[in-house]
């Protein structure tokens, strides 16, 4: 599937979101980071973006457990680039035990 012009959005959950959105962007597709307390890893992989490709990355902070953070954030996710084509999510904070059973991380 071609990306080229197509919005993402990463829930950056440390290098393996990091290598998703790299993995996007290099398809074409404009990016955008969420973070909850990392900013200066978003704000880092976003320059990095940047520098390939100007104006096709970037941040947003929220913490996606408060549920009254969830409408402003897919509203500055969309304001960002204009819509909003893929989602990746890409954070777990439920483990499964070997039965199935989930509890939460």
């Amino acid at each position: 599937m071609p990306l080229a012009g197509q919005r993402a959005r990463d829930g950056r959950r440390a290098t393996r979101g990091a290598a998703i959105a790299r993995k996007l962007h290099a398809a074409g597709a404009n990016v955008l980071l969420h973070y909850r307390t990392s900013t200066r890893e978003a704000e880092s992989l976003a320059r990095e973006l940047n520098d390939a490709r100007a104006a096709s990355a970037r941040t947003l902070q929220a913490d996606l457990l408060d549920v009254n953070q969830l409408a402003p954030l897919i509203d500055a996710a969309v304001a960002a680039f204009g819509r909003l084509d893929i989602l990746v999510n890409n954070a777990l904070d439920f483990l499964s035990d070997p039965h199935g059973q989930h509890q939460r991380a």
